[in-house]
């Protein structure tokens, strides 16, 4: 990573430079020079952090992930969350996942709980302002692995939905589970 403060007159530009494999990535900011002085400085640290924080979809799969990647991913981490897991694996001789793979069903439990919190507030903001909420999850929320196991299960029993995009599926997924009444 290269960061670098070039001046121009009265411009300072902030180039950042990430180097992914052969990719390079190049985050360009300038700024007038009243916003570099000492009282500047936390900002350049946050802009700094903002351009990394941007950076992180760099490092990710350059496709959008797919019912089908909901299905791997997702139901490795539910396995991975079983007490019985490890023992399971060393019972049977199976290797362990790859930090790759461990890194993807993560990710995946990570979005799918994300996402049905996301509803759940929005759930509770429609109550709130007396609008008619699409999803109606119950009072109690769920928990995180019956989340995940809501959206295996509709992706199973729909698999000519398994090349779609993520987002659709987890969205109907509980939309056709927790339905609202009319």
């Amino acid at each position: 990573m290269v960061i670098r403060l070039s001046e121009k007159s009265e411009v300072h530009m902030l180039i950042i430079r990430l180097r992914i494999g052969a990719e390079h990535i190049r985050f360009v900011h300038t700024c007038s020079i009243r916003d570099v002085n000492m009282k500047g400085i936390p900002r350049l640290v946050c802009l700094v952090l903002m351009c990394l924080a941007y950076s992180w979809p760099a490092f990710a799969d350059e496709r959008n992930p797919t019912g089908k990647d909901i299905l791997v991913d997702c139901s490795l981490a539910i396995e991975m969350g079983q007490d019985t897991y490890i023992t399971n694996l060393i019972k049977e001789a199976k290797p362990l996942p790859s930090k790759a793979q461990q890194t993807k069903a993560i990710q995946c439990m990570s979005y799918v709980v994300g996402f049905k919190d996301a509803i759940y507030a929005r759930q509770l903001y429609d109550q709130k302002n007396s609008i008619k909420p699409m999803v109606c999850l119950p009072e109690n929320n769920i928990n995180n692995g019956q989340a995940v196991r809501i959206v295996i299960k509709y992706i199973k029993d729909h698999p000519e939905l398994q090349n779609f995009p993520q987002a659709g599926i987890v969205f109907n997924a509980f939309y056709y589970a927790f339905p609202c009444g009319k």
